[in-house]
């Protein structure tokens, strides 16, 4: 029973006592029972009075209590003219007013967090308790290549099909690293810990350096590649002339002497011919021209280049299998260069089928990607994190000029690419245009 129920059952009782104790009273003294009346008067007069300023002030702190409970920091209380109690309010809406505030603070941080996390270009993965994912923000999402944020919440960092979650999933400690994916995307990855209710809770920051680290490698190569070039051509030049003319000199001598003199001298200007064109082919990457962007049919592009291949396709005996979508999807990109591009993709997966083998090529719309498989002999161990490091060749003589072009072009047009031999055995050439 609560205390104002208790409280009105004591008056009630009390008045009652004295109601009839003054109705005996009635019966020998009217005037006593008339005083009596008086007096009870004032009883209930002061019975309210004392409950105004017993109660009120109980009730007024019993509902403060009841308003913290809930968590109610936008309701004041009111004095009720007493000192007392009046300085316990006080303090009370001093208390609750600084709650507010905090509340409000860190409603406005938790906000300003999410905006900050939603515009940031890095990777942010936050996980629970038990290593599952929790929260994610859309750079991180972009980066394994995930549209709905739903399919990762409450997975395992390690369930997910993507190379660079299963490298996250193995970093578990506190740590900052260096991950290459493929030979071409780079990522700084940071381990860290914070506390949340008591309880330490891992976060990664992925941020991706790929573009970064391709300009710094073509700035490199370029200035060494122009002053290869400009001194072989100066010399090769040079001693050319010098080669021509001692050419002419032995050019109407029929000796034996001279006539081996003429072919050592056109072996050399043939080799210094061969040196030229090497040099060109490493120049001609240093100065592919920036895109001319124009809306192409993807679908059309990838026939115009099969038809380049027919009849080596079928001298190979490799089996082309095309699955382009409807409608056709449209990309916009520079016509020559991606076609180039096309060509060279194409190109190495001939070579890499010893023999009979199947080309597959698939394009869709959404997502907006070109896949380019081969059933050949696939990325070897030591090849598939060096396959787009400038100028790497795996190959007997050469150059490694196709993947280098295609990564310049590619990377120019800010499209996503890898190249990977994946665990059914397909070797996939995967352009995402989105």
């Amino acid at each position: 029973m609560s205390l104002k129920r208790r409280y009105i059952l004591f008056g009630s009782l009390f008045f009652l006592s004295y109601g009839l104790i003054l109705f005996e009273v009635l019966r020998q003294n009217k005037w006593m029972f008339l005083v009596g009346e008086i007096l009870l008067v004032g009883m209930i007069v002061l019975f309210a009075i004392f409950y105004r300023q017993l109660l009120k002030p109980i009730q007024t702190i019993s509902s403060g209590i009841s308003l913290l409970k809930e968590k109610n920091f936008s309701t004041y209380l009111q004095k009720v003219g007493q000192k007392e109690v009046d300085g316990i309010v006080e303090v009370y809406n001093q208390m609750v007013e600084e709650l507010r505030q905090e509340r409000v603070q860190k409603e406005e941080r938790n906000h300003f967090l999410d905006l900050l996390l939603d515009a940031s270009p890095v990777g942010i993965i936050i996980l629970d308790l038990e290593e599952r994912i929790l929260q994610t923000n859309p750079a991180a999402l972009q980066q394994l290549q995930v549209d709905d944020p739903l399919v990762l919440y409450g997975r395992m960092l390690r369930d997910l099909d993507h190379p660079l979650a299963r490298k996250l999933a193995a970093i578990n400690i506190p740590s900052s690293s260096l991950i290459q994916l493929d030979g071409m995307n780079i990522y700084q990855v940071h381990r860290r810990y914070f506390m949340d209710k008591g309880f330490r809770r891992a976060f990664y920051v992925v941020e991706e350096l790929t573009r970064e680290w391709v300009r710094f490698e073509k700035k490199s190569y370029e200035k060494v590649i122009r002053t290869m070039s400009h001194e072989v051509n100066n010399t090769v030049g040079s001693i050319n002339s010098l080669l021509h003319s001692l050419t002419e000199l032995h050019k109407d001598e029929d000796d034996e002497a001279s006539r081996d003199i003429r072919e050592a001298l056109e072996a050399s200007i043939e080799r210094n011919s061969n040196l030229n064109h090497f040099m060109a082919n490493y120049a001609s990457v240093v100065k592919i021209p920036d895109p001319n962007l124009q809306q192409l049919d993807l679908n059309n592009l990838v026939d115009k280049v099969l038809v380049l291949f027919d009849n080596e396709l079928r001298n190979r005996s490799v089996q082309v299998e095309k699955d382009l979508c409807r409608p056709k999807p449209e990309i916009k990109a520079d016509r020559p260069q991606m076609e180039q591009v096309l060509v060279n993709v194409v190109k190495n997966s001939m070579e890499a089928m010893d023999g009979a083998g199947v080309l597959r090529i698939e394009t869709s719309a959404r997502p907006l990607r070109l896949r380019v498989m081969d059933n050949g002999r696939g990325l070897s161990p030591a090849t598939k994190d060096k396959i787009f490091t400038p100028f790497y060749s795996d190959k007997k003589n050469g150059q490694g000029i196709g993947l280098t072009f295609i990564r310049e072009v590619l990377t120019a047009h800010r499209f996503s690419f890898s190249l990977a031999t994946n665990r059914d055995g397909w070797t996939e050439f995967l352009i995402h245009f989105d």
